[in-house]
């Protein structure tokens, strides 16, 4: 709101003439505007709800049953989850939950989880172990819902398995997501270590496959995003928390990193914060597409 005044204010001075014109003074108006974004930095700052920065990415378009994948690498740490999901995303959702999960806990290292939720947030989990730890490389995770069941996969290999009558509730149209954020449920994430910030998870591709029972293949193909660019036709970045989340997700923090393997000077930079990733942790596969958690640190 105050941002918005501060804006209204140098629009009103620059329609009075108290700024020269573009064409005359065009490094005066600069840098008032560059002070005024500045501004704003602090003062959304303060106004923060959580102290950390998270991110989330989601789809606009809902999908219901099909094959989801992803090819990623998760956040190590303790206290921070790095996830691939798909999610019911309307007002109803406290009450008519729904979502599938692969999440990766930070503090295991060779763990994925794999949960539904249904109704009154229904939980059912499963803690599956992996031969590799996958915070140090990349793999394929994702799952098959049917209206019957759901079956989880790692590399291309079934690995797990819900069906039944709790599957059967599992029909609402849902939107791909993922997220790296820090739960405050710490007997599951584990002991929040912020000595381990900044963290990132890392997501070469993502590829849908719509359930087509009618079809010789009863999953057919229709989009793999590799995320050279983000499609802001296809992907919305999140700003929002809730009450588990100890971060806030902002959009700065979730980056292409087009094709560069080398210093952290390559990366997209926000005024508010020093730049998320060092060069040492800038290590990752060409136009893969990063989620961060990074601390709130001003300039």
């Amino acid at each position: 709101m105050i941002f918005v005044d501060f804006v209204w204010l140098f629009l009103y001075f620059d329609r009075l003439g108290f700024l020269i014109s573009v064409q005359e003074k065009p490094r005066m108006k600069t840098a008032f505007v560059f002070f005024l974004a500045i501004l704003s930095c602090h003062i959304s700052s303060a106004q923060r709800e959580k102290k950390y920065l998270g991110a989330e990415v989601r789809t606009f378009e809902t999908f219901k049953y099909g094959k989801f994948e992803v090819r990623m690498r998760s956040c190590k740490g303790s206290g921070v989850v790095s996830s691939f999901f798909t999610f019911y995303d309307e007002p109803d959702f406290p009450q008519n939950w729904n979502e599938i999960d692969v999440e990766m806990l930070g503090r295991y290292d060779h763990e994925v989880q794999f949960n539904t939720i249904i109704g009154r947030h229904n939980m059912k989990e499963h803690r599956q172990t992996l031969d590799f730890n996958p915070h140090e490389d990349f793999h394929v995770y994702g799952f098959e819902w049917y209206p019957d069941s759901i079956v989880w996969f790692v590399d291309g290999v079934r690995v797990y398995a819900q069906s039944g009558d709790r599957i059967k509730k599992m029909n609402q149209p849902q939107k791909i997501m993922m997220n790296v954020w820090p739960p405050n449920i710490w007997a599951w994430s584990g002991v929040w270590d912020e000595s381990i910030l900044p963290v990132c998870a890392a997501y070469d591709y993502v590829k849908y496959s719509a359930y087509t029972p009618e079809k010789d293949e009863i999953f057919t193909h229709r989009w793999t995003e590799q995320f050279k660019d983000l499609d802001y036709g296809k992907w919305q970045k999140a700003t929002h928390t809730f009450k588990e989340n100890n971060a806030e997700f902002i959009p700065d923090n979730a980056v292409i990193q087009d094709g560069y393997l080398g210093s952290a000077e390559k990366l997209k930079f926000n005024i508010c914060k020093k730049p998320a990733l060092s060069a040492r942790q800038a290590g990752f596969l060409l136009s893969s597409f990063q989620i961060r958690l990074s601390d709130p640190e001003l300039c």
